[in-house]
């Protein structure tokens, strides 16, 4: 339930794809220390504070994180990849109602959000609705392809 894309989503800085690729090589102290310097300049930033938690969620601190992203999404409630985040913490506790409601809440604020429509589609294929899977599924690689170079 944690993708991290071979692919990043035009307009990151090269500093957040630094992070985005420690995070993916399981260099987490690396990717918490550049996240730790970005939010000393920006508190309020939402990239790097839901970075952050997904740091703290694969280094087993998951209640942090989940504090950490419900004062963001009380914060910034329209962004979607918290949204995506608090669902999967929904998901890993087999709270499924609870996971769909936050991917449908971010696939409502950015329908593109290849990881929404994939997570969702998990959920569907828990709950054993395979017609919603599969439309998911196909959603999800449309949105991947879109961003292609």
């Amino acid at each position: 339930m944690w993708p991290f894309g071979r692919r990043a989503r035009p307009g990151l800085t090269q500093e957040q794809l630094e992070i985005q690729r420690a995070i993916r090589l399981g260099q987490f102290e690396k990717a918490e220390r550049l996240l730790q310097a970005i939010l000393e300049q920006k508190p309020e930033d939402p990239w790097a504070r839901n970075k952050t938690a997904v740091v703290w969620i694969l280094t087993g601190r998951v209640q942090a994180a989940q504090a950490l992203l419900e004062d963001l999404l009380a914060d910034c409630p329209d962004y979607a990849p918290a949204w995506v985040n608090r669902g999967n913490l929904a998901f890993e506790r087999n709270d499924l109602e609870e996971a769909q409601a936050c991917y449908e809440k971010a696939l409502e604020l950015d329908p593109h959000s290849s990881a929404a429509h994939n997570n969702l589609a998990a959920v569907y294929k828990r709950q054993g609705n395979i017609q919603a899977m599969v439309r998911h599924l196909k959603e999800a690689n449309r949105a991947r392809i879109r961003y292609e170079p």
